[in-house]
């Protein structure tokens, strides 16, 4: 099973674990005003699709982008990934959905 979220033309797919994985990598480096703004992504077990609002995901595209300089490797491509997608929902004013 995998997370999928999409905007426009920006979207992924990551399974659940690879997904909590990424979460608790940043989990480590974040600052705590970061963390705050990205959390409810990685408190989820799995399955229920749910959609973020446009300004919470603006905060989010914004959390993503300063972490993106800290994560290893994987971790940095999947947070600008998850940043542009983020910020596009916000600059845009569309929810971000996720299932």
């Amino acid at each position: 099973m995998a997370w999928s979220w999409d905007h426009n033309q920006c979207g992924g797919t990551r399974s659940y674990s690879a997904h909590a994985a990424l979460g608790e990598h940043l989990s480590r480096i974040a600052a705590r005003r970061d963390w705050e703004a990205i959390s409810v992504l990685f408190g989820r077990a799995g399955g229920d699709a749910f959609d973020v609002p446009p300004e919470r995901a603006r905060r989010m595209g914004e959390a993503f982008k300063a972490l993106a300089p800290f994560a290893d490797g994987q971790w940095r491509r999947a947070c600008l990934e998850l940043g542009a997608a983020a910020a596009e929902a916000g600059r845009t004013g569309s929810v971000w959905h996720w299932s």
